[in-house]
């Protein structure tokens, strides 16, 4: 696979995150995989750290949201 395919594919990968409402995700998939090669990472452990950092972003959110 080149390196453009594969930029390609990880573009299409947010795209998809974002239509999910899972902008957290998206927004950290780049380093994620990053680690995930680096570590030997498998791949239901990368989805596991992926949807870790959703579910994260959301409780902050949330309450940054309630202590307004």
């Amino acid at each position: 696979m080149t390196p453009g395919k594969l930029r390609l594919d990880i573009d299409t990968t947010r795209e998809r995150l974002l239509a999910l409402g899972c902008s957290y995700a998206a927004e950290h998939l780049d380093h994620l995989l990053t680690e995930a090669v680096a570590e030997a990472m498998a791949p239901h452990a990368f989805l596991d750290r992926l949807l870790a950092v959703e579910q994260s972003g959301r409780e902050g959110r949330r309450v940054k949201t309630s202590l307004k």
